[in-house]
């Protein structure tokens, strides 16, 4: 994926790549919520690999856009202060699906720890709707941001 992604990168402005990835990625994860223990073992292949190539065009394509203003003598404390908030935000991410998952499985009268089909589903499905709603930040981002990165490079 990173080979491509550097070409979607060089096509495509910044703003663009992250709303319609953005769209994608959130509708792979509820693509995960349907799947189910009878789910054909390719089906589930197709679903997971599909979902993690555009997670991963969206994780290159904010971390590229992170460091496009950044000055070469601040790129090592840039870096390490990216890659803490990265590290606290799938930190945080984690604990918010574990207590919607625990939430799901009080409301449909669980045992904690003992969580089933319909809990994992609602909580995909949760964490859809967040990917969803994200996607409004993206739309502030002017037109032209990232666009030092594209003009460096005209690729294909």
């Amino acid at each position: 994926m990173k080979s491509l992604t550097v070409w979607i990168m060089h096509r495509f402005r910044f703003r663009t790549i992250l709303i319609v990835n953005g769209c994608f990625s959130a509708l792979f994860t509820f693509f995960t919520a349907l799947l189910m223990p009878t789910t054909p073992v390719y089906v589930i292949i197709l679903v997971l690999f599909t979902a993690g190539l555009f997670r991963s065009l969206q994780f290159s394509s904010l971390t590229t856009l992170a460091f496009t203003d950044t000055p070469a003598s601040q790129t090592t404390a840039a870096n390490t202060l990216y890659s803490t908030i990265q590290q606290m935000s799938t930190g945080m991410g984690i604990a918010m699906g574990a207590v919607v998952l625990r939430f799901l499985n009080i409301i449909n009268h669980g045992i904690a720890g003992h969580y089933t089909i319909p809990d994992f589903r609602l909580a995909f499905i949760f964490v859809t709707v967040l990917g969803f709603v994200h996607l409004y930040g993206y739309t502030k981002l002017s037109k032209d941001t990232g666009s030092v990165v594209m003009l460096k490079k005209k690729i294909f």
